[in-house]
């Protein structure tokens, strides 16, 4: 869309449809667009919209099919705003979303990456207090950085993927939920799964934040922290982790489970 007027939401529905590719564009207002709801309905899975001015939903995001691009400008989900609807392998955010809170609702973002397997990667929030806080929140593929360097307890961090979660603005310390697919390479005793963040310094890297709670099969499922973390910021990471060499819970793709054992390929 793109507009030579300032766009008034009230509270109507915008809704992003048909095919191919569309840019969201605001002409007059610097500081971006702001949305009660906002529907992402294209023709097919493979379609975006791709952003280049920031927006705002004060109400509901409905995520049904197609993508929201976020690499260069941003989405935020106010405090007023309903949990995401839809969302599914074929319909999410990749690249950043921001959150404000005032609250401790538990609020799970829609966050994943297209390339390379259309993954649908959400992360769920839980603030300790009511206090307004704001955090930015992303699902990356790929290794992340010193992954084996590890802390008590803590045997091999996943080579596949990561979350970071920043707090810009506020103080309120969280639960982090995160979650896992098929190609996450979970196997067997998922309620030994951890969750790790790494702390950005060395000796060791890579710690623990469990005790956790885990629901779900080795296909699909989550796993939060039971205590609130108090480190946020793109260099310290969140990722899944294994406490056992043997009988362990996490492959990789570089790594097979062989008879029950980390072994390298």
């Amino acid at each position: 869309a793109n507009s030579p007027d300032a766009f008034n939401e009230r509270n109507g529905n915008v809704t992003f449809d048909g095919a191919g590719t569309g840019t969201l564009t605001s002409t007059t207002i610097s500081a971006g667009e702001t949305f009660y709801d906002l529907t992402m309905n294209k023709t097919a899975g493979t379609d975006n919209l791709f952003l280049s001015n920031n927006i705002t939903v004060t109400n509901q995001l409905t995520l049904t099919l197609g993508y929201i691009l976020t690499s260069y400008y941003s989405l935020t989900l106010d405090a007023t705003a309903l949990a995401v609807s839809g969302t599914s392998d074929n319909s999410f955010v990749d690249g950043p979303v921001i959150k404000k809170t005032n609250s401790t609702s538990a609020y799970i973002l829609p966050i994943g990456k297209i390339s390379p397997n259309n993954e649908y990667r959400p992360l769920k929030i839980t603030p300790a207090g009511t206090s307004t806080t704001t955090y930015v929140v992303e699902y990356l593929y790929g290794q992340p950085t010193n992954n084996t360097d590890v802390g008590t307890g803590v045997d091999h961090v996943s080579e596949l993927e990561s979350w970071t979660v920043q707090r810009t603005s506020g103080t309120e310390d969280a639960k982090i939920e995160l979650s896992w697919n098929l190609n996450s390479v979970v196997s067997t005793n998922t309620t030994d799964l951890l969750v790790v963040q790494d702390q950005g310094s060395a000796g060791p890297r890579w710690i623990n934040r469990c005790t956790c709670t885990t629901a779900g099969t080795t296909t699909s499922g989550t796993i939060q922290t039971n205590g609130y973390v108090s480190l946020f910021g793109s260099t310290y990471p969140f990722s899944l982790a294994s406490p056992h060499a043997t009988n362990n819970e996490l492959g990789n793709s570089r790594y097979s489970i062989a008879n029950g054992n980390w072994n390298s390929t």
